[in-house]
C-alpha cells in the first residue's frame, strides 16, 4: 500500500506567497489621548488598515483598563484649506459593544498632527475631549507609555 502524500514545505511556501499577495499588508497606527477634562481615564487607539481589501478596524484601550473597545471605520473626510499645508482629515470611528454602536470617536487631523478626538456616548450624548499626546508613543507590544 502506497504511503499517502506528505505536503510539501515548497508548496506550503508558494501558497504564503500567493495568499499575502491576495490579502496585501495590514498597517497600523497607534495614538495616545490624555483626557482633557480631570476624572476621565486617557486612552490608546489603534487602528489597522488593509488597502488591498480596504478594510480598516481597530480597538479603543483605555488606562487601567484591560477591556478592548472594537472601533470601525465610519468616515474619512480630507479637505484642502491651502495648497501649501498637508490634507485636513477628519476620521469618525463607531465604537461597537456587542450588536450596537455606543458611541463615536472623531479625530482632527493634519499630516503627523492631530489637533483634536472627541468621543460622544451615543446613549446620553455627553461628549469628552481628548488630547493627542505624542510622547506616551504607542508600540505594538506594550500600548501606550502613560509615564
Amino acid at each position: 500500500m502506497a504511503e499517502p502524500m506528505k505536503p510539501s514545505i515548497v508548496l506550503f511556501a508558494a501558497y504564503l506567497l500567493i495568499a499575502s499577495r491576495a490579502y496585501g499588508e495590514v498597517s497600523w497606527e497607534g495614538y495616545c489621548f490624555r483626557a482633557w477634562e480631570e476624572g476621565v481615564s486617557s486612552f490608546e487607539m489603534r487602528t489597522y488598515y488593509d488597502n488591498t481589501v480596504k478594510w480598516s478596524g481597530g480597538f479603543v484601550k483605555y488606562e487601567n483598563s484591560s477591556a478592548l473597545r472594537t472601533v470601525v471605520l465610519a468616515s474619512s473626510d480630507e479637505e484642502l484649506h491651502d495648497k501649501d499645508r498637508p490634507i485636513q482629515l477628519v476620521t469618525t470611528w463607531l465604537e461597537i459593544n456587542g450588536d450596537r454602536v455606543s458611541g463615536t470617536y472623531e479625530m482632527l487631523s493634519q499630516g503627523a498632527m492631530v489637533y483634536s478626538m472627541v468621543y460622544v456616548e451615543k446613549r446620553s450624548g455627553a461628549k469628552k475631549t481628548f488630547l493627542f499626546d505624542p510622547s506616551a508613543r504607542s508600540t505594538p507590544e506594550a500600548g501606550c507609555n502613560w509615564k
